[in-house]
């Protein structure tokens, strides 16, 4: 089961987490590891709003800003946004290499 974060915002519980759908919404809608550095606050902002969609898909745009301004006035954002990219990696089949080798998986072939 994917790990997930709970924030209370506006009197209410929204659940954040990643799967690997999320993340190809996420990868659709331009984000990009790669510009984390360039640019911290779009990255920052898409991770986390996009974060809300696994559990509530029905938030509008202007709705996650909203949330995002609270959120962003009343948790640690960093530790959100670094916990929120550790979850992404482990959404990812296979990346986090050390759960995965608990399990049994099957041999493929080569054919030529």
């Amino acid at each position: 089961m994917s790990k997930k974060i709970v924030v209370e915002l506006k009197g209410n519980e929204y659940t954040l987490m990643y799967t690997r759908n999320a993340i190809k919404k996420l990868e659709a809608d331009g984000f990009s590891f790669a510009d984390i550095e360039d640019r911290p606050v779009t990255s920052m902002d898409m991770v986390i709003g996009h974060a809300f969609a696994t559990k509530h898909p029905y938030l509008k745009d202007k709705e996650i800003n909203e949330l995002l301004d609270e959120l962003y006035d009343t948790y640690n954002v960093q530790e959100i946004f670094e916990t929120l990219t550790e979850m992404m990696m482990q959404a990812i089949p296979n990346f986090n290499k050390d759960e995965k080798e608990d399990k049994e998986r099957k041999n493929f072939k080569i054919v030529e």
